[in-house]
């Protein structure tokens, strides 16, 4: 297997490899603090989460996405084309945002077997 990637697709677009637990934990702040100038509900609604990719070239890959509602979602694929679901997709609701970083900073680190052992609903 090849060595594994992380990337981070933010709120607002950017697409970030190998992010540090601060961006990680700016991401999510972005979710859960909805404080920019200007914006309004529909503006927030329009880009509702970011989610962050673990995964090989070769694969698996698993994806946690978190919404700005606090629902977080757990995909595996069995590669980067989403064309091969490992596992039907598991959430976990009212998350906070302390436990939506501590979710994206497990996956960031490969710790997939931790990322499973929460209570997800399918």
């Amino acid at each position: 297997m090849t060595q594994p990637w992380v990337i981070l697709a933010r709120r607002y677009g950017d697409g970030i490899r190998n992010p540090s637990v601060a961006i990680l934990a700016e991401a999510v702040a972005e979710l859960y603090h909805e404080e920019l100038p200007g914006m309004t509900q529909g503006d927030y609604a329009e880009h509702g989460a970011a989610s962050l990719r673990y995964g090989y070239d070769d694969g698996p890959m698993y994806v946690i996405e978190v919404s700005r509602l606090g629902e977080v979602t757990l995909e595996e694929w069995a590669d980067q084309d989403h064309e091969q679901e490992l596992a039907p997709p598991r959430r976990l609701r009212k998350v906070p945002e302390h436990q939506a970083l501590r979710l994206w900073s497990w996956l960031a680190d490969g710790q997939i077997d931790r990322v499973r052992s929460q209570p997800w609903e399918q």
